[in-house]
């Protein structure tokens, strides 16, 4: 399923892929993935299922119940991923502000587990057998 936001009055198509942790990266002066993934990290914390439809009194109620609180670095992170899967969406855009992503993620909070969902599913992954130690027919040494 495609994702998409609404700021305001425009829709936007979200893509996330390796081109999104490239954006971000670049964002945030990240020299590789492995950087730009710890940065990603922060939102970890938020890793809570907000039911589809949930008023934002319940969402809020739900975040209270787990002693979770948004930090302004995690709302700049959300803000930044949203804004990359927009650009690898539709690269030649005029991309909204960060604050009108924000509002528009306020106001509809399951854009966040939408978005990290398919950003998980889209990370790089390494090919091959990363321990050459165990690779199909290598000999152990003695």
């Amino acid at each position: 399923m495609a994702l998409k936001i609404k700021i305001g009055k425009e829709t936007y198509p979200i893509a996330f892929g390796y081109g999104a942790f490239r954006i971000m990266g670049r964002k945030w002066g990240c020299a590789g993935i492995n950087q730009t993934l710890q940065r990603l990290s922060i939102l970890d914390a938020l890793a809570v299922r907000v039911p589809e439809g949930a008023s934002q009194e319940e969402i809020d109620a739900l975040f209270e119940k787990k002693g979770l609180e948004l930090t302004f670095d995690q709302e700049d992170v959300i803000c930044d991923m949203m804004l990359a899967g927009i650009q690898l969406a539709s690269p030649n855009i005029d991309l909204p502000d960060q604050e009108a992503v924000l509002i528009s993620v306020f106001e509809n909070p399951t854009i966040i587990a939408a978005a990290m969902e398919q950003l998980i599913e889209s990370m790089p992954v390494q090919s091959g057998n990363v321990n050459p130690a165990k690779r199909a027919g290598a000999k152990k040494k003695k």
